[in-house]
């Protein structure tokens, strides 16, 4: 797998993960040292990935003249967003040793079941009739 994205505009983002990034994510209130935490997060496109990728790619952002986050998130919806986040769980099984990265991996393959259990669920849930549940 890459740790590269393509954004909405076709520019290319490596989310090659250092202990910069690390920081700055804490700051930001996503710790990606605790990354399992934020697995749920992340697969749900919930603003803790946005964070957390803005935490890891801001510098890159700023070379590309990318100033605030919100220019940002104009960046990334949809779609891209799913390869952003596959890329930022690359950087970041890159970045730990390989103990960890192989922990993390596992944990994120959990989250991926969960979700496909529950979307399999949706279909069944939204077509039926409270008549037919009744």
């Amino acid at each position: 797998m890459d740790s590269a994205f393509i954004d909405g505009t076709g520019s290319r983002w490596n989310c090659r993960v250092t202990w910069a990034a690390i920081r700055r994510s804490q700051a930001a209130g996503v710790d990606l040292t605790k990354v399992e935490e934020y697995l749920g997060d992340f697969y749900r496109c919930s603003p803790n990935l946005i964070d957390a990728l803005w935490s890891v790619l801001e510098p890159a952002c700023k070379e590309q003249g990318i100033r605030t986050l919100a220019e940002f998130e104009e960046r990334v919806s949809g779609e891209v967003l799913e390869g952003a986040r596959d890329a930022l769980l690359e950087g970041l099984r890159d970045f730990f040793p390989k103990g960890r990265a192989i922990l993390i991996q596992a944990a994120a393959n959990d989250v991926e079941k969960q979700l496909r259990a529950l979307y399999v669920q949706l279909p069944k849930q939204s077509t039926e009739s409270p008549e037919s549940s009744a």
